[in-house]
């Protein structure tokens, strides 16, 4: 977590760093951060179209945490996690293909991007063939 201070104004520097010392005692003493996901934690996997791999994984890019209010029970937030529903290869690695939301009681408190774990292909003319091949014998 982290805090920034800004006194303006203040008629001496001791009573600027008295008003600083004390804004920041009281974020520190009333405010939290929980971690969640760290990077490259898996959070679903998405269906994509016309691709070497029929799915790619939908990953954090980033360590994902949530700031609230010390004493404050987060265990009635609901993580919503939305995949993109018609992805077509070529993917790239990075490329946004979903987005995780946080909430609580009607209120969001968090909402990021998923990205791809890993590029996916267009896959090869002879790859669609048998697939849809494979569809028709049943396999």
């Amino acid at each position: 977590m982290r805090v920034i201070a800004v006194v303006m104004g203040a008629p001496t520097p001791k009573d600027r760093n008295a008003n600083i010392t004390e804004m920041l005692d009281y974020s520190f003493s009333q405010y939290s951060t929980k971690h969640l996901y760290s990077r490259g934690d898996v959070l679903g996997e998405a269906k994509v179209t016309k691709g070497q791999n029929k799915t790619v994984q939908a990953i954090a890019p980033e360590q994902i945490s949530i700031l609230h209010k010390k004493g404050e029970k987060l265990d009635e937030a609901t993580t919503n996690v939305k995949l993109v529903d018609n992805l077509h290869a070529p993917i790239e690695k990075g490329d946004v293909i979903g987005q995780l939301s946080i909430e609580k009681e009607g209120e969001t408190l968090l909402k990021t991007d998923l990205t791809a774990a890993e590029s996916v292909e267009s896959a090869s003319w002879w790859e669609l063939f048998k697939r849809t091949m494979s569809t028709f014998a049943g396999k």
